[in-house]
Formats: structure tokens, C-alpha cells, sequence
């Protein structure tokens, strides 16, 4: 069988056709996995940014909690020396009341004398004064 110069154009333009299209596939494939290993790459550094940003916040949580207990147990300290200081002064006023009492229950009683029970009450309320006095503004838990 004898090929015409025609019939051995059409092959030649075929064949040239067939590798052109299996170049184009062979190109095609390797450039696709070319870009899914670099997006393979590109979703591991983010995965591995988003793990490290992830471990950072939770350790800035827990320092945050750290500082927010000092300054709880600082603020109590506070408190707890203006209550002291509180408690002294009611301490102290109680103790001379007590001493007016003492001294009362000595004197001679006289007629026109006052009920004992009007010298034996202190004054609460200075008490609590003083206290928002030291406390300058900081309201307490009962308050």
C-alpha cells in the first residue's frame, strides 16, 4: 500500500497533532502537581502559624489570670489593713466606753441623772466613716 504525498501530509499533521496534545497533558499534569505541593506547602505554614498563635493566646490567658490574682490578693491585702485599722478604733472606743461604765457604776447615783444605757452605746457610724475615710472610694462588698 502505497501512501499518496497527500495521505503522508495527514499522518504527519496527525502524529504532530497527537504529540502536541500529550506534551499539553504531560505539561499539564506536571504543573498541577507542582501547584498542589505548593499549596500542600502553603496550608502547613498556616496550619503551623495558626498552632503558634493558638499556643501564644493561650499563655497570655494564663498570665492575664496571674496578674488579675495579684491584683485581687493585693486589693484584700488593702483591705484587710483598713479593717484592722478599723477594728482598733472600735476597739479602743469600746474599751473607754467600757471605762465611762466602770467609772459610772462607782459614782454616787443622782436624781436628776441620765438613764446608764445613753453612756454605754459608741458610735458605729464614725467607725464606718473612718473606714471610707482610709478606703478613699473603693467600694467594699457590703456596700
Amino acid at each position: 500500500m502505497l501512501l499518496t504525498p497527500k495521505d503522508e501530509f495527514l499522518l504527519s499533521l496527525l502524529a504532530a497533532c497527537l504529540g502536541i496534545a500529550i506534551l499539553a497533558i504531560y505539561l499539564w499534569k506536571t504543573i498541577l502537581a507542582a501547584k498542589h505541593q505548593i499549596y500542600r506547602v502553603n496550608l502547613h505554614r498556616i496550619s503551623e502559624a495558626i498552632k503558634r498563635c493558638m499556643k501564644k493566646n493561650s499563655e497570655l490567658v494564663e498570665e492575664i489570670s496571674r496578674c488579675t490574682q495579684k491584683d485581687d490578693i493585693k486589693t484584700l491585702e488593702k483591705m484587710n489593713e483598713i479593717l484592722d485599722d478599723v477594728i482598733q478604733d472600735i476597739h479602743t472606743e469600746l474599751q473607754s466606753k467600757r471605762d465611762q461604765c466602770q467609772e459610772l457604776e462607782l459614782a454616787p447615783v443622782e436624781e436628776g441623772q441620765k438613764d446608764e444605757s445613753e453612756y454605754v452605746g459608741f458610735n458605729v457610724g464614725s467607725a464606718t466613716s473612718k473606714l471610707y475615710d482610709h478606703n478613699q472610694g473603693t467600694e467594699f462588698l457590703w456596700s
